[in-house]
């Protein structure tokens, strides 16, 4: 079924291309997509138990087929889909739905963008629909963690090899002023795939760019302000007594995060726009970004601030033009629970995944830090890409009851490497 849909779509966006040749190469309805192979080991891990992924291959192959059309000067519209065709951990076991490639379609991109004002002076725009974002633009994997976290339980969500972004729905109203000495997203978005599924939040991210090459950004998330279900969002059943004050403390999945950012192109810094030939556009820039995922304490579980921090710092490297993009990537998360959100899908609670009565905090002391490197290189409409990381990394089950939601790669010697492959056109 998904790939009749998925030939179905692509009829119909050809077939709309074509009927806009007549039209002005400015208006036309625009086809645009890419294909892709992706492969790689993970060297080291955990899955279910101890040290049980071991030299694990993966591969997956995708197609991302979509329309842009320009309506007019301030109106435009993107739609595009996408289908990955990937296997199940663990292969090679006694279920047979395991031992095959599973073809899964979704969509990607549908969005309409309205340029109110677009000078030097003044920018106004206002996206709406479902749609890419991604507020720290040097991250090629760990940093973004605003839109993919939750504050309680404090967890990351999984990550996803090259795409160091979020889809979200709703809307963003962007504005600057000045050359982008002052900007803001202010963002309304719904929850439609982090459970519990529906809430509403309002992100407010703004920014000055005071100099050259230097980015700063500030934001604030009031996450799940408007659930859906309150009943849901704050379980009745999730609370814990205090045996000393006979206190309850009723814990809930919404809160505050905040956010903080910095940007710099060092060599605009030193050089300014015309920066030596030798330099590549993405050589010499460095990122900092900072996180707390809930500024609330609640009793038991969540008591200490700094453990619902996280920090995450990069490089890119100046390789002369010889790569595109040579990245490399750090993050620390002093959380003393193991980054999981298991008990929330299988328990409806937002409690950490431990077993209380044999819990220790030094246990999950390993996995603090995070590292990955990336290599990017551009060849006409073909990109070459490889990863090597120990990063969020959750390996998926085709059966259900056999999924994990929690990080495979949770002691310094867990690690994988990845490469792609890519085709636009």
């Amino acid at each position: 079924m998904n790939k009749i849909s998925l030939i179905i779509l692509a009829s119909v966006f050809l077939s709309w291309a074509g009927q806009s040749a007549d039209q002005s190469d400015e208006n036309k309805i625009k086809l645009i997509g890419s294909a892709w192979y992706q492969g790689g080991h993970v060297m080291n891990g955990t899955y279910a138990y101890e040290n049980d992924i071991q030299k694990y291959w993966l591969q997956k192959v995708f197609t991302n087929i979509g329309i842009f059309k320009k309506a007019n000067d301030w109106l435009s519209f993107t739609a595009s889909v996408e289908m990955v065709f990937h296997s199940s951990f663990k292969m090679g076991s006694t279920f047979p739905e395991s031992e095959l490639f599973i073809p899964k379609a979704y969509i990607d991109q549908a969005r309409g963008d309205i340029q109110f004002v677009n000078t030097q002076k003044l920018n106004l725009r206002l996206t709406t629909g479902y749609f890419h974002f991604k507020y720290n633009e040097d991250v090629t994997n760990l940093g973004n963690t605003l839109f993919k976290s939750y504050c309680y339980p404090t967890t990351i969500m999984p990550s996803v090899f090259d795409f160091p972004l979020s889809r979200l729905t709703g809307l963003d109203l962007y504005f600057a002023a000045l050359d982008r000495k002052i900007f803001a997203d202010v963002l309304f978005t719904t929850h439609l795939d982090m459970y519990p599924i529906g809430d509403f939040s309002l992100t407010t991210i703004a920014g000055t760019e005071p100099f050259r090459g230097i980015t700063l950004k500030a934001g604030v998330q009031f996450d799940r302000l408007m659930p859906v279900n309150k009943g849901i969002t704050k379980p009745a059943e999730a609370s814990k007594e205090n045996l000393k004050t006979g206190e309850v403390t009723n814990f809930t999945y919404a809160g505050t995060k905040l956010m903080a950012c910095l940007n710099l192109d060092v060599k605009r810094i030193i050089f300014g726009d015309d920066y030596p030939a030798l330099f590549g556009e993405e050589d010499l820039k460095l990122y900092a970004e900072g996180n707390l995922l809930g500024v609330k304490n609640y009793y038991y579980f969540y008591d200490t601030l700094k453990h619902r921090v996280t920090g995450a710092f990069g490089i890119k490297l100046p390789t002369f033009k010889l790569l595109d993009i040579l990245a490399v990537e750090f993050e620390y998360f002093g959380s003393r629970y193991p980054n999981s959100f298991d008990r929330l899908l299988n328990a409806n609670n937002p409690f950490p995944d431990i077993q209380e009565a044999s819990y220790l905090p030094e246990d999950w002391m390993d996995d603090d830090w995070k590292w990955s490197v990336y290599a990017k290189k551009d060849i006409s409409d073909i990109s070459l890409i490889v990863q090597f990381a120990s990063d969020h990394l959750q390996l998926w089950s085709t059966r259900p009851v056999d999924q994990v939601f929690r990080d495979n790669l949770i002691k310094p010697s867990d690690w994988y490497y990845q490469f792609k492959i890519q085709y636009r056109f």
